[in-house]
C-alpha cells in the first residue's frame, strides 16, 4: 500500500545518529520488522524489536531481526535511541503519551526518541499532551519542533484527508535530558 514509515524512520535515525553505528536501538511496536529491516540497510547493527503482538515477533524474528516480544523493559538508561513507525497515536488502544515517562526512562541521557506517524494521528482528541507538557516541566525530555514528512503512505484511498494527495507523516523527536 505504498507504506513508507519505516522508510522515513530510517532516515530520520542516520540524521539522528549520523556515523554512530553501534549505537543500542529499540524499535517499540515492531511489527514484523519493517523498520527494523531498513535501519539496517543504514548500517546501524544494535537493534532490539519490542511488539505485543507475539504473531508478528515471530515474522520478523524468522527474517532475522533481533528479540521479539519477550524483551524486558527494566533496563534503566540502555538505549542511545528507542523508535516507532506506525504505531502511536493511531487510536485510543494504541501507545500513547502515557508511555513517554517509561520510553524515557530506558534511553541513555542525551538520546533520543523517535515517533514517525501519519500526521492526522497527533491530531486525536483522545491525547492527554499535557503529560508531555508535564515531562518537560520536570526536566525529563525536550520535544523538537515537530518534521512534516510529505507522503507517508503513497495509497491516497488509505487516507484521504490531504486534498487528494498522499497523507503527510511526522517525525518526532524527543531529547532525554
Amino acid at each position: 500500500d505504498g507504506y513508507m514509515g519505516p522508510k522515513i524512520l530510517a532516515d530520520e535515525t542516520a540524521i539522528l545518529l549520523g556515523d554512530k553505528t553501534t549505537a543500542k536501538i529499540l524499535d517499540v511496536g515492531s511489527g514484523t520488522g519493517l523498520s527494523g529491516d531498513e535501519i539496517l540497510k543504514k548500517g546501524y547493527s544494535c537493534i532490539d524489536a519490542f511488539d505485543s503482538s507475539k504473531p508478528s515477533c515471530e515474522v520478523a524474528q524468522k527474517k532475522g531481526c533481533p528479540k521479539g516480544s519477550e524483551l524486558q523493559l527494566n533496563l534503566d538508561n540502555t538505549y542511545d535511541l528507542i523508535v516507532s513507525a506506525g504505531t502511536f497515536w493511531v487510536t485510543p488502544s494504541y501507545p500513547g503519551v502515557d508511555m513517554f515517562e517509561e520510553m524515557a526512562r530506558i534511553v541513555k541521557r542525551g538520546g533520543q526518541i523517535l515517533i514517525v506517524v501519519n500526521q492526522e494521528y497527533v491530531q486525536g482528541e483522545w491525547q492527554n499532551w499535557d503529560k508531555l507538557k508535564d515531562l518537560e516541566e520536570r526536566g525529563v525530555l525536550k520535544a523538537r519542533e515537530v518534521k512534516v514528512v510529505p507522503n507517508y503512505r503513497m495509497n491516497v484511498s488509505i487516507s484521504n484527508t490531504n486534498n487528494g494527495n498522499p497523507p503527510n507523516g511526522v517525525a518526532m523527536i524527543y531529547d532525554i535530558l
